[in-house]
């Protein structure tokens, strides 16, 4: 059975470097792209997700929002951000609205795989908002 992952970012270029990526990830499949964190939300209640990665800085509803909406859905996708903006403040305001994952753009290519792994796994590693 195949990860589902909504993939919210209102950079089109990102949006493609990472679908390509997650293409090469077994048992993972993209299922829907939103531009702006209010199309996540509204996204993320079509397709029911198992994961939602989200960029913190977007149009009509910031990544923090959208987060928070998502997790009151009846069945809540793993959120994660990736984010240019990957302060210790960011990561504690992740972690207090029960993110389950933090990835610096400027990295993904190395942090978002095992996260992604650990999460279509399952599994939730305390580690990656720290």
């Amino acid at each position: 059975m195949k990860t589902k992952i909504l993939l919210a970012d209102d950079n089109q270029t990102f949006v493609s470097s990472v679908k390509l990526f997650l293409s090469m990830v077994p048992n993972v499949e993209v299922v829907g792209v939103a531009h702006d964190g209010l199309q996540a939300v509204t996204e993320a209640e079509r397709l029911q997700p198992d994961v939602a990665l989200l960029d913190i800085a977007m149009p009509k509803m910031n990544g923090m929002e959208a987060a928070r909406h998502l997790k009151s859905l009846p069945r809540p996708p793993k959120i994660v951000f990736l984010s240019v903006h990957d302060t210790e403040e960011y990561r504690i305001a992740a972690a207090s609205l029960g993110v389950d994952g933090f990835v610096d753009k400027s990295d993904f290519v190395n942090e978002l795989f095992p996260i992604v792994t650990r999460l279509a796994d399952g599994t939730r590693d305390a580690d990656t908002l720290h």
